[in-house]
């Protein structure tokens, strides 16, 4: 996995708080990485890009491309907010699949996210997303009180009957609002009752984390 940072959102439950806020961390030297990734072919199929949000980074493309020249697979993890830079990327067909968070229902998603924002931004990655050949999923990490069973009939009804939604338990630990990480994730039983509410809505819902 090769991981970015900043984020452009601080969402309270986010678990790589250093990368969200952009702390000073080690930096990627390419000089050294690229004999590095090279010498893993054959024992790697692909290279993850997640984050921090990836799509901030300038040079984002010219480093996927060379990824893909090197034969490998690409998978981008992102939170939808910069859509322009998704078309490109898939129109450059850089990508091999793409998984975009979709945090909360849209009314709570500022909450969610920490900061004010555009839905008309996240819904146009949603469309754009949609309409693409490239493979993609959408995913939901269930933190008690942001998403509950009325945020997941609302997302169910936001995405395409088959499209592939994920919910992903949440995790209490290292989170940027030291708060959460004394919350009491939901129960087995009650992700499993979210992942029936998607799957009526016509999603492919499949559940991780448990």
């Amino acid at each position: 996995m090769v991981y970015t940072s900043p984020c452009n959102f601080r969402c309270p439950f986010c678990h790589n708080a250093q990368l969200a806020r952009g702390d000073i961390l080690p930096e990627i030297d390419l000089a050294s990485f690229w004999p590095e990734i090279e010498a893993r072919r054959g024992f790697v199929d692909g290279v993850v890009i997640t984050g921090g949000e990836p799509t901030l980074q300038p040079g984002l493309m010219d480093f996927m491309q060379q990824v893909q020249t090197l034969g490998f697979s690409l998978k981008l993890d992102t939170n939808g907010y910069r859509p322009e830079i998704l078309r490109k990327l898939l129109e450059a067909h850089c990508v091999d699949y793409v998984a975009m968070d979709i945090k909360t229902s849209w009314e709570k998603y500022s909450q969610a996210t920490g900061v004010p924002l555009s839905i008309k931004r996240l819904q146009r990655s949603v469309e754009i997303l949609h309409n693409s050949p490239v493979e993609h999923e959408f995913r939901t990490t269930c933190v008690p009180g942001l998403v509950q069973e009325d945020d997941i009939l609302q997302i169910s009804r936001g995405l395409a009957s088959g499209e592939s939604y994920v919910l992903q338990q949440f995790q209490p630990c290292g989170t940027l609002e030291d708060s959460y990480s004394h919350l009491s994730p939901y129960s087995p039983e009650t992700i499993c009752h979210f992942q029936q509410i998607a799957q009526a809505g016509g999603l492919i819902c499949r559940v991780t984390g448990l």
